[in-house]
């Protein structure tokens, strides 16, 4: 009977089967697995743990002191991105930091079972919190992309001491947007806020999230105009920075003006603990 097996005579090298990403995939960062909190607690969105903040003396700095702290103690509650150099820890992007906001808020019991506090509810809106969401804008323009999971941002050099990040805007990813199409650097009102361009890419057009944050920080300040988006115009170059959503007292604004060589916060996720 005739053989057809037409790989007998191939030779299988043993270091590109374990390198092959096909046969060997790369795994994610292991932790313990996640324990739910109970259902009163619970909320819908995704980013559900408990929080707390790292710090870098600028964006690069924070970006791989968050990836440095979750590689010594990792945490399967804290998203992850896979680079060229495989899984890795990432900064959360601004949607992601509103749900955290939002899932912080509502989860009304400490641990150990007591109510928490009015302070211990807001303290995440106490706090400007920075993403890995990147914002580009396009010289001598009012024209800008926003991309929520920025590669150029997530996998930065922990040495990047710079203003911004200088790039090439027509080939970079993301949703494309005009400042001038609708009301950017000015507080706005709910209707304005629902139905903005710019915070719909933001929030990847959820309408549910969108209304029930702003219901939240209206309830925290009782103003009527909140939440503006900060955006620059006409740059000398094309740029690309990271987009901040600002503590409460500053009317929640998201801010895509951000200096990279400046302090940033990052919001660490870890699972809830047992109870």
């Amino acid at each position: 009977m005739a053989d057809h097996n037409i790989w007998k005579h191939v030779k299988v090298d043993s270091e590109s089967v374990k390198n092959n990403p096909y046969l060997n995939p790369v795994q994610p960062p292991t932790s313990p697995p996640i324990v739910e909190p109970s259902a009163s607690d619970k909320t819908t969105t995704a980013i559900l743990g408990v929080y707390s903040t790292i710090e870098g003396n600028t964006y690069a700095n924070a970006v791989h002191e968050l990836r440095d702290s979750l590689r010594s103690n990792p945490s399967q509650a804290h998203p992850i991105f896979i680079s060229s150099n495989g899984a890795i820890f990432r900064p959360l992007t601004y949607k992601e930091n509103i749900e955290a906001r939002i899932n912080d808020f509502e989860t009304k019991k400490n641990p150990d079972d007591t109510l928490r506090t009015a302070d211990e509810l807001q303290k995440l809106f106490k706090v400007y919190l920075d993403s890995c969401t990147g914002i580009a804008y396009k010289a001598g323009t009012t024209k800008f992309k926003i991309n929520p999971i920025c590669s150029e941002l997530i996998t930065i050099d922990k040495a990047f001491n710079e203003t911004f990040k200088p790039i090439d805007y027509n080939s970079f990813q993301g949703v494309e947007l005009d400042s001038a199409d609708d009301v950017y650097n000015s507080l706005l009102t709910k209707t304005q806020f629902l139905n903005h361009k710019g915070y719909k890419a933001l929030y990847d057009s959820d309408a549910n999230l969108m209304n029930a944050y702003w219901n939240i920080i209206h309830s925290l300040t009782s103003q009527d105009e909140l939440m503006g988006l900060r955006v620059r115009q006409n740059t000398k170059k094309d740029e690309l920075r990271a987009l901040f959503v600002n503590y409460v007292d500053v009317d929640s604004d998201a801010s895509g003006s951000s200096l990279l060589k400046y302090v940033a916060r990052f919001l660490r996720v870890a699972p809830f603990a047992k109870k």
